[in-house]
């Protein structure tokens, strides 16, 4: 009975501790369905493993989401849509709007994902289900605080605009192991803000632009710091791919030397400088720093003034790669592995492909013209234009179906030569496909189509579902093939594979077979590469032993339990004799 009752409190305290809640800007239930919406305090009492589905609607203030979930348990809080909103119960569509605030939200907790559910890779959004605005001197999500593991997904952060007071007014806070998906962070100082420490980020597929000050920095830790990324050092594994960066009023990715960063890689981003004020770069890495291993992939750069991406005393690893880009109407300085990228006029490194010609599309209601800002606006001095957007314009910076950047591309790790619509291909740039392009010069008769080359044969898998492994050294464990690091498993650790292997890269090797893997100790969950891990016995249980047999009693005669009997009552008598009365 104690067992049965013991399995029922457990099973009971398991469903409390994850449960689908439903939440409008006006709630007062307790959240069990839409029916009985519940407030936005329910963000904040959420706990590890619970979904939170946030109908459309002014909400006034941002949310708090100070607990943590787990690798296999986050917090999720997401948009409700017509596709998924759990519960049909009380479900309206006029729900299915975009949910707004109008001040920033703050999470301390860990795995912790922020969802606007409005967008899948690939391609960049062309909606967002959540969008919050902050003030001067605010953060939009302040995640700094929290020890790791953020996830924002299609959210518009939208800062007050030009800053022109001393009080830094940033996007995104965001700790180690985030992920940045899909969004769209505009007008404010920083629009990502990473510090020292941060390892094993990635932002992926997200707007990001008008970062917007008039202050220049003194070296004031409170003055702003107006960048696409400010990071005081992403150490390992920082990742920044498929982005649009374009009105950058200072540096654009700017790494200060705190702590200089490792392995971090950049590719398939298109940026150009927009329309503000001039002495501006895509990428920085501070004056007077050695920094580790820098990776740029086939990105487009275009129409910025400053050439320092290495600042003046800085340098970068051997084994750095700079390859396959596009530098249009602006010359870097990178020192280390350029090797096969496209320029416009004078170039650096080794195999330069120069031409003077647009590379990019040449007509159509999107098309770069040299200096134009595109899109065209009135270029200022000071600060960045209000209401200045880049969404669309990306696509002028398509290839021309004759451009001289097509094919020229060589071979890349693998996933590094695919583009933000999942496009992979040999050309310069960020994109693999072209776009409308100026009438193509007649072609001569066509060569015959040669057989196509069969597909390689994938390499043997190194394991099978149920064996068990062990490192041979640390190990990383991330949240999935090639993404961010989780945590970490150390030689005598156990795990069991459940599947694999999926092939995905990372920066230092070409390609990696990932394996999915159950462990014994935390994180219980991840996915491991096989370089490090090798197949071991899983460890038997030590039987129990057999119980002692215990001997029958031998039978009593009525003699002999009287003869003990009475021994007994004498013995005792003897120990506790009788007094004499009165006594």
């Amino acid at each position: 009975m104690y067992m049965k009752i013991s399995l029922f409190l457990l099973l009971l305290a398991t469903s409390a501790w994850s449960a689908t809640k439903y939440v409008t800007p006006n709630g007062s239930g307790n959240g069990a369905s839409w029916s009985t919406a519940g407030g936005p305090s329910l963000v904040s009492n959420a706990a590890a493993g619970d979904i939170v589905y946030l109908a459309g609607g002014s909400y006034g203030p941002g949310l708090s989401v100070p607990a943590s979930g787990s690798a296999s348990a986050p917090i999720i809080v997401k948009r409700a849509t017509a596709a998924d909103h759990g519960s049909d119960t009380g479900w309206s569509a006029s729900m299915d709007a975009q949910a707004v605030f109008n001040s920033g939200w703050s999470i301390t907790g860990k795995f912790v994902t922020v969802d606007g559910n409005c967008w899948k890779p690939p391609g960049l959004p062309t909606k967002f289900g959540i969008k919050i605005s902050h003030a001067s001197g605010a953060k939009g999500i302040d995640a700094g605080g929290s020890p790791g593991n953020l996830t924002v997904r299609n959210v518009d952060v939208n800062g007050p605009g030009i800053n022109s007071s001393k009080a830094e007014a940033d996007g995104i806070h965001f700790p180690s192991n985030s992920t940045i998906s899909g969004a769209s962070v505009h007008d404010t100082d920083a629009l990502l803000f990473a510090w020292k420490g941060n390892t094993g980020s990635t932002i992926e597929y997200s707007y990001l632009y008008n970062a917007s000050s008039n202050i220049v920095y003194s070296g004031n830790p409170q003055d702003p710091h107006p960048d696409v990324i400010y990071s005081g050092g992403m150490l390992y594994q920082g990742t920044m791919r498929w982005c649009v960066v374009a009105n950058v009023t200072s540096e654009g990715v700017f790494f200060d030397q705190e702590q200089p960063g490792d392995n971090m890689l950049f590719y398939g981003n298109i940026m150009w400088q927009g329309d503000c004020q001039t002495g501006n770069t895509p990428i920085q890495l501070q004056n007077g720093a050695s920094f580790g291993k820098v990776f740029l992939y086939g990105n487009t750069f275009c129409d910025f003034n400053k050439s320092n991406c290495i600042g003046p005393g800085t340098s970068t690893a051997n084994g750095s790669a700079v390859v396959n880009n596009l530098f249009i109407n602006y010359l870097p300085n990178w020192d280390k592995g350029v090797n096969n990228n496209g320029f416009s006029s004078t170039g650096i490194g080794t195999n330069q492909i120069i031409n003077s010609a647009s590379p990019f599309v040449t007509s159509g209601d999107k098309t770069w013209v040299k200096g134009s800002g595109n899109p065209p606006a009135t270029r200022v001095t000071t600060g960045a234009p209000t209401g200045y957007s880049p969404i669309g314009y990306e696509t002028a910076f398509k290839l021309a179906s004759n451009s001289w950047a097509i094919g020229k591309a060589v071979a890349v790790p693998a996933g590094y030569n695919t583009d933000l619509n999942g496009v992979s291909g040999n050309n310069l740039g960020a994109f693999q496909s072209g776009g409308s392009a100026p009438s193509p010069t007649p072609s001569p008769n066509p060569t015959p189509t040669p057989t196509a080359t069969p597909a390689p044969t994938p390499p043997a898998a190194k394991f099978a579902p149920g064996d068990t492994v062990t490192p041979t050294a640390i190990v990383n464990v991330r949240n999935a093939p090639g993404g961010s690091v989780i945590g970490q498993h150390n030689p005598g650790d156990l795990g069991t594979v459940q599947s694999g292997p999926e092939m995905a890269p990372l920066p230092q090797a070409t390609n990696v077979a990932w394996y999915a893997i159950s462990w014994s100790s935390a994180p219980a969950e991840g996915f491991t590469g096989d370089d490090d891990l090798a197949k071991t016995t899983a460890p038997q249980p030590t039987p129990t032993p057999a119980p002692t047999a215990t001997p029958t009693p031998k039978p009593v005669s009525w003699t002999e339990w009287t003869i003990k009997l009475n021994a007994a009552q004498s013995d005792w008598i003897q120990k506790h004799p009788p007094y004499p009365d009165g006594e």
